[in-house]
């Protein structure tokens, strides 16, 4: 049951970060909230959306 339980929390944990990679590598935060101009909390230039890389491999 252990092993079960601990499978299920290392799945969990795969989930949200890559749920957060995406989102910060997609979703552009408006201008007003944190800074002057929209932003990608996750620079474009320099992370790729997880679909891409799974696209290359």
């Amino acid at each position: 049951m252990k092993r079960l339980r601990l499978l299920i929390l290392q799945l969990l944990v795969a989930v949200v970060i890559i749920g957060i990679w995406h989102v910060g590598s997609t979703v552009k935060i408006p201008a007003g909230i944190i800074s002057q101009k929209a932003f990608f909390p996750l620079d474009p230039f320099f992370f790729s959306t997880p679909l891409a890389v799974f696209e290359r491999t």
